[in-house]
């Protein structure tokens, strides 16, 4: 495994693994997409230590059920990621270190998350973005606008770190910790509520 943390006692698991390590030959797959959600249902299996029922909800929020849990996947080149949780509201997502970002930046960062070092750009645009993916799973409902209701305040940029995040919707109003660690060329980001 790649990444696998405890959060505390709070009886949170967080995992990231290589798809190809998590699947095995027996699976028979039509897709790339159905080999990464296969693969963070299995990851999200091997975290709790039994076999987790996820479906979704009717916003298309994964949801185990056959257990009273709640677990957060995500997917990006090769890696799938799960963040399985008791009792706790949660988001994750990973991402690489993708340089395409630059062209849609400007879609979900204010002026002044905009406001950036030349040097270390890239690297923030990724975290911006994961950041606020990881808040919108935590949210989990849709029409939810990355640029002005998902805020991100100024950080120090660091190999591992905490951000604080605001989430601003009607009947909703969260401010918190996001969680991050820069790793192999990827960043994976996590809410806790």
């Amino acid at each position: 495994m790649i990444l696998l943390e405890n959060i505390g006692s709070k009886k949170i698991h967080l995992g990231v693994e290589r798809i190809a390590d998590i699947l095995t030959s027996d699976i028979v797959l039509l897709s790339a997409a159905e080999a990464q959600s296969a693969a963070c249902r299995r990851l999200a299996d091997k975290l709790w230590g039994e076999h987790l029922v996820i479906g979704k909800n009717e916003d298309g929020k994964p949801e185990v059920e056959n257990k009273p849990l709640h677990v957060s996947l995500s997917h990006t080149i090769g890696l799938a990621g799960a963040i399985v949780s008791e009792g706790h509201q949660v988001g994750m997502d990973i991402e690489w270190l993708n340089p395409k970002i630059e062209r849609i930046a400007a879609k979900f960062l204010t002026s002044q998350e905009l406001d950036m070092p030349e040097a270390d750009r890239l690297e923030r645009l990724i975290l911006y973005w994961s950041a606020k993916e990881a808040m919108y799973k935590l949210y989990a409902k849709r029409k939810l606008e990355l640029k002005t209701q998902l805020l991100i305040a100024p950080f120090e940029l660091a190999a591992e770190g905490v951000l604080q995040g605001s989430i601003i919707a009607p009947g909703y109003d969260w401010q918190g910790e996001v969680h991050y660690r820069f790793f192999a060329n990827n960043v994976v980001t996590y809410v806790i509520d």
